[in-house]
């Protein structure tokens, strides 16, 4: 879908807390013949930038959606922080760009990707990777899948992370081989401005890197902002990724590391090039250092309505 281009302003400033929905319904998926949905002309995602928390609220956003297809729709899956994390998770959901948050009506289902092209909603569920029909989950496969990538006009062919490894399905996620030679990759994203590749951020001996691929099971290694020009990384922990559909531009959030359990210190970078023949043409502008006492997750990218360039959500 159409979404402005221009480079977004950071913005550090937590709106009004989630309201806690009460008694939401157990997610359950039921088969299908896996037909992928259609739906006519998507609209724009529309959002404003950053969904966030307040110190005293129990649960905080772990992962955003930006609907397509549904003016204001966004999808949100909240976890308790660590002195609650025992708490069962909650899938939210807003048609106001975030002003007010329901519970969904399909249930506590963990939300991983979404066809931005149909606007099918993909989620993990008791019984595995399923898709929201508009009324209840079909069941696609029970592949354990944590982290979900359609490619934008083609949803038979999708990228994922499945036990600790990238894996590929080519017919719409019914069956899904692994990928040799990933690394152990946290995210998987797919650019519809930069066919051709899939992109990983990956856990490799000890240090965060960024690799990129072909389809053809050989990975290359992406320079990092914080090393220019090298694939080599330093002690950085990657705190999400975002891709403005429309640009091509690619946004990274950066933790500096003290140690594994005390990152500190949060950057947000921007690369419009990921896709250079050579792996060390790839450039990275700052585009918001948020000081050594601040600590920022990278959520989503979407469609920004009050100004040009799009929305970026943090938390």
């Amino acid at each position: 879908p159409p979404i402005p281009t221009a480079t977004p302003a950071a913005v550090a400033t937590p709106p009004t807390p989630f309201p806690l929905p009460t008694a939401p319904p157990t997610a359950q998926a039921t088969p299908s013949d896996n037909t992928p949905i259609a739906t006519p002309s998507p609209a724009p995602p529309t959002a404003v930038p950053t969904v966030g928390y307040t110190p005293t609220n129990t649960y905080q956003a772990q992962r955003l959606l930006v609907g397509s297809g549904q003016p204001g729709r966004l999808y949100a899956w909240l976890e308790g922080f660590w002195w609650a994390e025992d708490l069962p998770g909650r899938l939210v959901v807003s048609d106001d760009l975030g002003a007010t948050w329901q519970a969904f009506a399909g249930g506590n289902a963990q939300p991983l990707g979404m066809d931005y092209a149909t606007g099918a909603l993909y989620a993990q569920t008791a019984d595995g990777l399923s898709r929201w029909n508009g009324s209840s989950w079909e069941a696609v496969s029970a592949e354990p899948i944590t982290k979900l990538a359609v490619q934008f006009g083609e949803p038979q062919k999708m990228w994922g992370i499945s036990q600790a490894q990238a894996a590929r399905s080519e017919d719409g996620g019914r069956t899904w081989p692994l990928e040799p030679g990933s690394g152990r990759p946290r995210d998987v994203w797919l650019n519809p401005q930069q066919p051709g590749y899939v992109y990983l951020a990956a856990h490799v001996w000890g240090q965060h890197h960024l690799s990129r691929s072909t389809g053809n099971r050989q990975w290359d290694l992406l320079p990092k902002p914080d090393n220019p020009g090298k694939p080599e990384g330093t002690w950085r922990d990657i705190r999400g990724v975002a891709v403005d559909g429309d640009s091509g531009a690619t946004y990274l959030m950066l933790a500096n590391i003290i140690s594994s359990f005390n990152p500190t210190g949060s950057q947000l970078w921007r690369s419009d090039n990921l896709n250079a023949p050579n792996v060390r043409q790839v450039a990275w502008t700052l585009i918001g250092d948020f000081g050594p006492e601040t600590q920022m997750q990278l959520l989503a990218a979407g469609g920004n309505p009050s100004g040009p360039g799009p929305a970026l959500y943090a938390n």
